[in-house]
């Protein structure tokens, strides 16, 4: 299986990681636990513009996710080094407006809701798009058999 990106969303992987890499290169520069050499080659980089983190090359310093749903690929950037994570693309960020006319809300950070009893559901799909149905089944034990369960108070 092979993903990719448009050249728009490989502008956004761009900028991310330059913002990123200048944000730890810094802290490298600052850090006590870099050997010199690897400073001077982290000044060289951001001398010219292009600034790159010292970091393990078998592991790497990011990651690309690509997640297949409905509507595309949900896109992900993680900055291994800053432990920043980034939407490249999202369909759950679209909007649909008044025309009917979606609206990509990119590189946007997801509010994560962990609903704990069955009021907070209420409150989660209150959060989400209209046009999508998103009522939640009874704990019936037909329902569990299947392996699911919503966690309740009780």
């Amino acid at each position: 299986m092979s993903f990719f990106l448009t050249e728009d969303q490989e502008g956004l992987v761009n900028e991310f990681l330059d913002r990123e890499n200048r944000k730890i290169c810094q802290q490298q520069l600052e850090s006590e636990e870099i050997p010199e050499e690897f400073k001077e080659l982290i000044r060289k980089t951001i001398e010219t513009d292009s600034p790159l983190p010292f970091f393990n090359p078998g592991i790497g310093y990011y990651s690309i996710s690509f997640t297949p749903v409905d509507k595309g690929n949900r896109i992900y950037i993680h900055h291994h080094l800053t432990n920043v994570s980034e939407a490249i693309y999202d369909p759950s960020r679209i909007v649909v407006n008044d025309e009917d006319q979606q609206e990509d809300n990119e590189a946007i950070e997801p509010e994560v809701m962990h609903p704990t009893a069955e009021s907070d559901y209420e409150d989660l799909k209150s959060a989400l798009p209209e046009y999508v149905n998103y009522d939640i089944p009874e704990n019936t034990d037909e329902f569990k058999e299947n392996g699911y369960y919503i966690p309740t108070n009780e």
